[in-house]
């Protein structure tokens, strides 16, 4: 069986998948399957996001058999800019934070079936908007996000 962790970091996978450009959103990542995906590799063409990192806290929680646990998701995403200057480089990863926060926010609250907002007792998402030419991303705009989520679990279960 897998993972809630590995759960958990799928969906966001899913979810970020996707963002089509249409509605709220600005950009297509539903295009193909590698834009957005595990690791660290930036040879992608933008607009892409990488899940970069994972990681599990856990924390007793009041009753003795039971624990809160915590997973975080760091993600990496860039796109492209018309104008390639600095402030054109931000407005467009400006752009693509909110596409990520849309999508993550819209599956919390949707409760269907293997949704966030079913596998989790609450999700949080912070991103800063950057310049790609500081993280060797010329040209582009770039998000780093994260995303922190929580949920319940049996000891040894």
């Amino acid at each position: 069986m897998a993972s809630t962790m590995s759960t958990l970091a799928d969906r966001i996978r899913t979810v970020l998948r996707g963002i089509d450009a249409t509605g709220s959103y600005t950009y297509n990542l539903s295009i193909d399957a590698d834009q957005v995906d595990y690791g660290d590799s930036q040879d992608r063409t933008p607009p892409a996001v990488r899940i970069t990192s994972l990681g599990l806290d856990s924390a007793e929680a009041v009753t003795l058999t039971r624990y809160s646990r915590t997973v975080t998701v760091n993600l990496i995403g860039w796109v492209p800019v018309s104008a390639d200057n600095p402030g054109e480089r931000m407005k467009a990863a400006s752009d693509l934070a909110n596409d990520i926060h849309l999508a993550i926010e819209a599956d919390r609250i949707d409760g269907g079936a293997g949704t966030l907002g079913v596998l989790t007792t609450s999700v949080v998402v912070e991103s800063d908007v950057l310049d790609g030419n500081s993280l060797m991303l010329d040209g582009c705009g770039a998000v780093a996000a994260r995303v922190t989520m929580s949920y319940r679990s049996t000891t040894g279960v």
